[in-house]
């Protein structure tokens, strides 16, 4: 894993990070750009280390910056497992992503707790 310290700017290119665990720079990868960081027409390339599946709720934050300009072009992420999905929606704003339910698991969820809950009523 690497913990890639950038002092001043970054430019757009393609940025490959490994995830094998939740530890922040021991097990992931991340960036830190101490002043602007342009993603402006670059690339995000994500992969999953031997072994290691993230489930619900783990979150990854592996960007860093003073100042942010742009935002990725591409994002390509590693599959996951059924009934997962990245949330990509904190990238461009706290430089994390997150590993979530897919929204019809959340449906039945719901309506399976909803079900339990009028049977105990």
């Amino acid at each position: 894993m690497s913990n890639n310290l950038c002092v001043g700017t970054y430019g757009s290119g393609t940025g490959c990070y490994e995830l094998a665990g939740l530890t922040r720079g021991d097990e992931y990868d991340l960036l830190i750009v101490t002043g602007t960081a342009d993603l402006t027409g670059g690339a995000l390339r994500v992969t999953l280390g031997s072994g290691f599946s993230p489930l619900a709720g783990d979150s990854f934050d592996i960007l860093d910056w003073g100042v942010l300009v742009g935002q990725f072009e591409a994002i390509t992420l590693p599959e996951l497992e059924q009934g997962l999905c990245w949330d990509i929606s904190e990238l461009h704003t706290t430089g994390a992503l997150t590993v979530v339910p897919e929204p019809g698991v959340l449906v039945l969820l719901a309506c399976g707790a909803l079900m339990l809950r009028r049977r105990r009523g």
